[in-house]
């Protein structure tokens, strides 16, 4: 097996990783990241502002990045398609019509519960904390929705 050294390109997609995580810690547990379980993501417009502004600072980033080999090349692809479609969907305000009643930020909230370990009392102290900011995540999700509403 042939080991890769780290580029760039590299350097910024953990960078990202790390950031966004930190952001959006429900979709976090969904990738299996460790650390942020006890956090919630914020659903509010400006939790989606941050988000968003954390895309575009990555695609500028992005831009400035050489790629050194194919597998660059190919991060750099997925990254400018994936970032730039979240930057489109938040100026387009879908973030705040985001209502649908088989998947939404609703139905995420519950949901990842399912991801969350169980196994020790640990576990369940993590989740009961997740679980105590649910309140919050749903006012800031109304707040988005609400939003959504008065831009038509």
């Amino acid at each position: 097996m042939t080991t890769r050294e780290p580029s760039a390109v590299d350097a910024i997609a953990e960078a990202y990783t790390s950031k966004l995580a930190a952001l959006d810690p429900l979709s976090a547990t969904e990738a299996g990241l460790k650390g942020y379980d006890h956090l919630m993501t914020d659903l509010s417009p400006a939790g989606h502002a941050e988000r968003a502004e954390l895309h575009r600072a990555t695609l500028r980033e992005l831009d400035q990045a050489a790629p050194v080999d194919k597998v660059d090349e190919v991060t750099l692809a997925a990254m400018r398609d994936r970032l730039g479609l979240a930057v489109e969907l938040f100026e387009a305000g879908e973030r705040t019509a985001d209502l649908n009643v088989i998947f939404s930020p609703l139905q995420n909230l519950r949901d990842v519960l399912d991801l969350m370990p169980t196994e020790t009392t640990d576990d369940w102290a993590t989740i009961a904390s997740r679980m105590a900011k649910v309140p919050d995540a749903v006012r800031g999700y109304i707040a988005s929705l609400r939003e959504g509403v008065r831009n038509g």
